[in-house]
């Protein structure tokens, strides 16, 4: 009896062994016996060894331009280009790449390897960028579109100018992370045909609704796609992007002719942009663009056949010539017609006058730049011969000017002619009446900071609060080549200021000239934060000689100055004209080469 109960037990027992070996008959398994008691967990997936590799598809991310498609821009990738990758969740977060082996077939794409490892989780995130630049933090990278770009006729824009961006998120580890690029700009092509012989120098993109075309922007990705903005507290942004054709001498085109240029703009919306043709007659031809533009895409623009030059179409810039300059040009590197004793058409000695144009006037033919005098009870004299003019009327029609043309600035440079000490004591009232219009003077000026306001630069201290800025020394006397240096208060010098001013009567004409010549060339090798003045004026009275005026020698210097800036195209930095404006002495197509010449170099921007 105990003998048959033994065995049934271990028969039992065997029986619940070869259960649990068998896996519960094929079954689901059974819950844990005790509640702490942790199911099997599954066994991790072996990562990809080595280093991550990446699958460049062709798509829009190219980076040769071909032919247009379906409002994008084609382009192919070459080898040598360098992208950035970032990967906060690699063992190396970020690292630049070139691109090696590329092929042209429809379906190739390109393979990089970079020294970035996989890191840990299991899904990683990357961006990338075109061309290679830093990648400060996920999700956001910094861009920028100059505001001056250099093409030529029919030719692709600078592979440079090109931005892209790419997402991969949540990719799993494996063998090949395919990166696919967006454009991160966007294109104007300008195509026009030419209805008679006409030289361009200069097309200009201006946004009507304040919307910046060009600077520093933001690539945000939000999840599924990119978004673009304007970076916070960019100081580069403007409203117009200037492109400088074929260098100094612009295209020439045959009547019959047809052009076609690439504009490089922030991928923003725009409802309304302007474009501008200038021609080397120093006129403006405007075409409204009325279509609104969307962002990061290709638009196409064409004019059609350009009105001849004589048609009412084309406009003189002379007015308005500083809304074709980007905002952030630096104002010491523009050229600037000015005014030397700018308030002096109705002085009473012949010797004293030094224009014929009012100041009204020679603001409508396109000087910027004057030279006041102020003396006794703030009256404009020419030393000892009164003007006519008080200081207030001047500053009034310089204040109308910029009240009905805010797109332009202007620059005064005074001096104490009376040398009274009421001079010092009342100059800062006479100027807090126009407060809101004076700009104080700073490193780093630029052409968007003085439109609608005037930079005022005072070669004599005042007392009181005090606006604009001052020279830091005397004002060299006579000189063939004087520095000085500028700055907000008297005797600082934050920027350097050259001078050419020999004025005196007993100087040679043939002398005078070769010192305007030599300032003039040394304007196009200066620094673009120094400011360089170069006068064309020569003093009406010559010691034991017969006497001549002013007038009488601009008859000479004026047309010879101009003959000499066109041959030599370029920067000529501040130009102080005798009878600017004034045909009988040439002194229109001199104020009109100096003008011009802002169209016929690149300038520098902050």
């Amino acid at each position: 009896m105990r003998v048959r109960e033994q065995l049934k037990s271990w028969a039992m027992v065997a029986m619940v062994l070869l259960g649990v070996a068998c896996g519960g008959g094929g079954g689901e398994e059974p819950e844990p016996e005790h509640p702490g008691q942790k199911p099997e967990q599954p066994q991790t997936p072996v990562r990809p060894s080595g280093k991550i590799k990446f699958a460049l598809e062709r798509s829009l991310s190219e980076t040769s331009f071909g032919d247009e498609d379906d409002g994008v821009v084609p382009m192919v990738w070459t080898s040598g280009e360098k992208i950035m990758m970032f990967c906060a969740e690699a063992s190396t977060p970020s690292e630049s790449m070139s691109l090696r082996g590329v092929t042209q077939g429809a379906s190739s794409h390109t393979q990089a390897t970079l020294t970035m490892q996989w890191g840990k989780g299991d899904n990683h995130n990357f961006y990338a960028a075109y061309p290679s630049t830093e990648i400060s933090k996920p999700r956001s990278i910094s861009l920028s579109v100059p505001s001056i770009q250099t093409v030529n006729k029919g030719e692709a824009p600078d592979k440079s100018l090109i931005k892209l961006v790419a997402a991969a998120e949540q990719v799993t580890p494996s063998e090949l992370v395919n990166i696919v690029f967006e454009p991160a700009f966007s294109m104007l092509d300008i195509s026009f045909t030419a209805s008679e012989d006409v030289v361009l120098n200069r097309i200009v993109v201006r946004s009507l609704d304040s919307t910046p075309v060009v600077g520093d922007y933001v690539a945000t990705y939000t999840g599924s796609k990119w978004q673009f903005k304007p970076s916070d507290g960019a100081k580069n942004l403007s409203t117009v992007m200037a492109l400088q054709i074929n260098g100094s001498e612009g295209v020439s085109l045959a009547a019959g002719e047809s052009a076609q240029f690439h504009a490089l703009l922030m991928p923003l919306e725009h409802e309304a942009l302007e474009i501008d043709l200038l021609n080397s007659a120093g006129q403006v031809l405007q075409c409204r663009v009325n279509t609104k533009m969307e962002p990061a895409v290709r638009h196409s623009l064409d004019v059609g056949e350009l009105p001849s030059l004589a048609a009412t179409e084309w406009k003189s810039v002379g007015t308005t010539w500083m809304q074709y300059l980007p905002d952030n040009v630096l104002l010491s590197d523009i050229t600037m017609p000015g005014t030397h004793d700018a308030a002096t058409k109705n002085c009473s000695l012949e010797m004293s006058r030094c224009q014929s144009l009012t100041i009204a006037q020679q603001l409508a033919a396109g000087v910027r730049l004057f030279d006041l005098r102020p003396g006794k009870n703030f009256d404009i004299y020419h030393g000892s011969d009164a003007t006519g003019v008080k200081f207030s009327a001047a500053m009034t029609d310089i204040v109308d000017f910029l009240n009905a043309n805010p797109h332009e600035g202007c620059m005064i440079f005074i001096k104490n002619e009376s040398g009274e000490a009421a001079w010092s004591e009342g100059m800062s009232q006479q100027l807090a009446q126009y407060a809101d219009n004076m700009l104080t003077f700073s490193e780093g000026l630029t052409v968007g900071e003085l439109r609608g306001r005037i930079l005022l630069l005072a070669r004599d201290t005042y007392g009181g609060t005090t606006y604009g800025g001052f020279f830091s020394a005397a004002w060299p006397d006579n000189t063939a080549d004087g520095e000085v240096g500028v700055g907000v208060r008297p005797g600082e010098s934050l920027e350097s200021f050259y001078l050419q001013d020999q004025y005196s009567s007993d100087t040679e004409e043939s002398v005078k000239i070769a010192s305007l010549k030599k300032y003039a060339d040394k304007a196009k090798t200066k620094a673009a934060n120094v400011w360089l003045c170069n006068h064309t004026s020569l003093a009406g009275f010559k010691l034991f000689s017969i006497g001549s005026s002013p007038k009488d020698h601009a008859k000479n210097i004026n047309p010879e100055a101009a003959v000499y800036f066109n041959s030599k195209p370029g920067r000529l930095g501040i130009v102080m004209m005798d009878y600017a404006g004034d045909e009988s002495v040439g002194g229109d197509e001199l104020l009109m080469t100096v003008i011009n010449q802002n169209v016929r170099y690149k300038q520098s921007v902050k």
